[in-house]
């Protein structure tokens, strides 16, 4: 009676290298047929960003030198991706130790035949922020370790897509992504200020910014805040939440401030004078009334926004 022999790992792993080169294959195979036509693909890309729920986040924006440089998100990176027809993308791990992890993004136009691959290595540890205002590097649990691993995957699958497109496209969707914002931005504080200003607040109270800070960013109080400047603060979120800055490099350290102007003191002096005429009993701080645009903040926030989504698809 002859015994069975186990099947060798190698098999498994054989196996699976095969079926990835035969879809690979595959696909190559339809795209070829397929084809592309690059002024319909531009044409999708600008109707693309033409739409505000899509072009409110499809930049981001980070300081640097002392001005603003904004570039494509991975949003805008993706749409392109599905616009332009015949590209794949995906995020790998490379190799992960109990220290540090390595990923790689990967890229390919089946169309033109071009492949990139963007690699990153990075340890694992998250920053946090404690109630005294500290920051501290503490290891992530597993939950954390996924969306660090999510949020700097989509920034090398991010480089990796946005090599196989035509530098003109990219540019243009972002003009057109900017120009929908503040229009939109304009639409939405004419019809109401009040929700569009709360619903701003609400968005940047989640990554850790104050209506302090808002203001000090504008120099103005945010009941006069523009269309412009509006825009401008969606596009900074969006670079927030993805994880490309954080709050301290748009708005200052914790606890600081940029200057606001001499108006919005005014309008603070004004506020706690009429607070104070209505109060009935002043020595009862707890009865004082809150302040319009109060925010708290949580203990032990993080400081580096989380990143939504893991970086796969295929395009076709």
């Amino acid at each position: 009676m002859s015994e069975s022999l186990p099947v060798p790992v190698e098999m498994g792993v054989v196996a699976s290298q095969a079926r990835e080169e035969h879809e690979l294959k595959a696909l190559f195979v339809v795209a070829y047929q397929r084809g592309r036509n690059e002024r319909d693909c531009f044409d999708k890309v600008m109707v693309s960003c033409e739409r505000p729920s899509f072009a409110d986040g499809a930049t981001y924006s980070f300081p640097r030198g002392g001005t603003q440089v904004t570039g494509p998100s991975i949003k805008l990176a993706r749409e392109i991706a599905r616009c332009w027809g015949g590209v794949s993308y995906e995020l790998r791990i490379v190799d992960e130790s109990p220290e540090s992890v390595h990923i790689r993004g990967i890229a390919i136009d089946f169309v033109a035949v071009i492949r990139v691959a963007m690699e990153d290595r990075f340890g694992k540890k998250i920053q946090r922020k404690l109630r005294s205002g500290e920051t501290k590097w503490i290891e992530p649990d597993e939950r954390d370790l996924r969306e660090l691993i999510n949020r700097r995957g989509a920034i090398c699958v991010r480089n990796a897509l946005l090599q196989l497109f035509p530098p003109d496209l990219v540019e243009d969707a972002q003009e057109r992504s900017q120009a929908t914002l503040e229009a939109a931005a304009s639409g939405d504080l004419e019809k109401n200020r009040a929700k569009t200003i709360a619903a701003l607040l609400a968005s940047f109270k989640t990554v850790g910014v104050t209506q302090d800070q808002v203001e000090g960013f504008t120099g103005r109080p945010i009941q006069d805040i523009t269309p412009t400047e509006v825009a401008k603060l969606r596009t900074i979120y969006a670079s927030l939440k993805d994880g490309v800055t954080r709050p301290s490099d748009h708005f200052g350290g914790v606890g600081e401030v940029r200057p606001v102007s001499r108006s919005t003191e005014e309008v603070k002096e004004r506020l706690a004078k009429s607070a104070k005429d209505q109060q009935k009993a002043p020595e009862t701080a707890q009865d004082a009334p809150e302040q319009a645009g109060a925010t708290t903040t949580t203990p032990e926030a993080e400081v580096a926004p989380q990143a939504g989504g893991s970086s796969q698809g295929v395009i076709r």
